[in-house]
């Protein structure tokens, strides 16, 4: 394995994010630039040090499934925003706050993907085996028929925009929804069976998904698909054809019945 640097990329993603909100607030509380600048620059420091010298962090984290909240935080200020502005309900003074809000949005996810990583590597534990395999058929129409109704709410959001004068923000993320499941049919996933739960990855991409077992529900077998029930959450259905019988009984050994 190769040294580890000073630095993670979940510490000083999670550092940029504070810093970045904290000199949004202050910038709306009037503080001037060159405080805000020196402010942000030794919390982003503060927070990215103390984080990475505490990598359980992500653990409990990941555990208690939290390492979505910096998305959602700001997904909500970012969307409002935007609407706010192409209706005129607000004016050009507050794009300023939709730029920063935009910024911390993809910075969650940034956060989410390398502290989900960081969290995988922590709790997975020893590997056994390892397969690629696609979603089984009935998960790659639902998929498909998904991504056709998104598409059509983006068509139908465009002719609401010209005809009406509606804003935009709905046929542009409809559009956005209809690529990226069109993008993940015949998807293939690698997944690796590991001593406390199933990792899974898509090769050439980075960012692991770590399940512990305890959050599954029970495994199944149908006639085209291998089903990994999961507690709250959507199903995993893998092509049977594509596990190898050595996978299978290992997760039903895992999982149970």
């Amino acid at each position: 394995m190769g040294r580890r640097g000073p630095l993670d990329a979940p510490s000083v993603m999670t550092g940029v994010y504070v810093a970045l909100l904290a000199c949004g607030v202050g910038s709306v509380l009037g503080l001037e630039r060159a405080v805000l600048l020196v402010g942000g620059l030794l919390g982003w420091l503060v927070i990215a040090f103390a984080l990475t010298a505490r990598p359980w962090v992500w653990v409990v984290l990941g555990r208690q499934r939290l390492l979505s909240v910096p998305t959602i935080v700001a997904f909500g200020p970012a969307i409002g925003l935007a609407m706010a502005l192409q209706t005129g309900v607000v004016g050009d003074a507050w794009r300023t706050s939709l730029y920063v809000s935009v910024a911390l949005m993809l910075l969650g996810v940034g956060i989410h993907v390398t502290g989900t990583s960081a969290y995988a590597r922590q709790a997975a534990g020893d590997r056994s085996i390892s397969w690629e395999c696609r979603a089984d058929a009935t998960r790659r129409r639902r998929t498909r028929l998904a991504s056709w109704i998104a598409a059509l709410v983006a068509v139908l959001g465009l002719v609401a925009t010209v005809e009406f004068g509606l804003p935009s923000l709905v046929s542009v993320m409809a559009a956005g929804v209809a690529g990226g499941l069109w993008g993940s049919l015949g998807q293939r996933l690698t997944f690796d069976v590991c001593e406390h739960g199933l990792q899974r990855r898509q090769p050439g991409v980075g960012g692991t998904q770590f399940t512990p077992w305890e959050q599954f529900d029970g495994y199944r077998e149908t006639d085209g698909a291998v089903i990994l029930e999961r507690r709250w959450w959507v199903d995993h259905r893998l092509a049977a054809d594509e596990v190898p019988r050595a996978a299978r009984d290992a997760l039903e050994a895992a999982i149970g019945s």
